[in-house]
């Protein structure tokens, strides 16, 4: 791959996002990034995710501007009174992507269809969605070690990990879209949100307010602030533990909370008893059950055994 190297340490999988000279995303980051989660997400060795910059000083800075222009430059020859009609055909077209993403086939057509349109580039931005999602709500968690610059969709991308560790420093993080005219494109504005609440969030994005490490842990924007020697390290030792966690828990505990906040309370029920059971019948499930009443026969403390619980290792599943 051009723009992303990987390696495995023990069941910890390392990404490095490289675009020298400034660490630009870029629509082929994007897709090998797609490419790339979708196989890992599928493979049991790998329990827990490292994404981080492979340039010094940058995790992602932003998206490209160049493909940015590039983007809209189709939908700027548009006649102005036929403008209104496409720009609700993305509504449409963003809403039928949902019902392609297990038909692979199906999905390169109508992206093959897309292409003598003047919203030709808009799969991109699906793509975008497509795989920020998966990190989102896969069985594995996902950590941003931010060497560096993360601003509009590298922050987007950080937003879209379950813990983010950055470097103290001069590095800055956060959405600066609108100072070219632009609201977030990635959901960045609604995770923002969710994260540091939206009265934060759209002071931040409005202005354009981009922080360094130790101010974005006071807002809770980071997980940690952490110095530059210490950011792989920690990361390292973060994903370690976090991979001992059951899969089906992982998935069911980020599931429930991405999604349950969008859904009713009966609906949100019927998914949090879905995932209990599922989780209740995993290898995991009865391992650590087993090994608990195994402490509490030997008359540990409840201190105690939750802490032999926290750092198990349980091995593969």
């Amino acid at each position: 791959m051009k723009h992303l190297k990987t390696r495995r340490e023990g069941n910890v999988g390392i990404i490095e996002l490289i675009n020298p000279p400034y660490n630009f995303m870029t629509k082929l980051m994007v897709k090998e990034l797609d490419e790339l989660t979708k196989y890992w997400e599928k493979d049991s060795n790998i329990r827990a995710i490292i994404i981080t910059g492979g340039i010094k000083g940058y995790f992602i800075t932003h998206y490209s501007v160049n493909e940015l222009v590039d983007t809209f430059a189709p939908l700027n020859k548009i006649p102005r009174n036929l403008k209104p009609p496409f720009l609700s055909s993305i509504r449409i077209l963003a809403w039928f992507n949902r019902f392609l993403d297990n038909i692979p086939v199906l999905r390169a057509l109508f992206e093959k269809i897309l292409t003598i349109t003047p919203i030709k580039n808009m799969p991109n931005l699906e793509r975008i969605h497509r795989v920020f999602n998966r990190l989102q709500l896969m069985s594995k968690p996902v950590i941003a070690a931010i060497n560096g610059d993360a601003m509009g969709g590298g922050c987007e991308l950080a937003l879209a990990c379950d813990y983010r560790l950055m470097v103290r420093g001069e590095n800055k993080i956060g959405l600066i879209e609108v100072l070219i005219g632009l609201s977030p494109g990635a959901a960045g504005a609604i995770r923002l949100a969710r994260i540091i609440g939206p009265e934060k969030a759209v002071q931040m994005i409005l202005d354009g307010v981009v922080l360094d490490a130790d101010e974005a842990q006071k807002i809770g924007l980071i997980y940690q602030a952490v110095d530059e020697d210490k950011l792989l390290e920690d990361s390292f030792k973060l994903a370690s533990r976090l991979a001992t966690r059951s899969p089906a828990a992982v998935r069911g505990v980020k599931r429930l909370m991405r999604l349950g906040f969008t859904s009713s309370l009966y609906k949100y029920l019927i998914m949090e008893k879905y995932h209990f059971a599922l989780c209740g019948i995993t290898n995991d499930a009865q391992q650590k059950g087993k090994q608990y009443l195994e402490y509490l026969e030997k008359g540990e403390l409840p201190r105690d055994i939750f802490d032999l619980l926290r750092e198990a290792k349980l091995g593969k599943f």
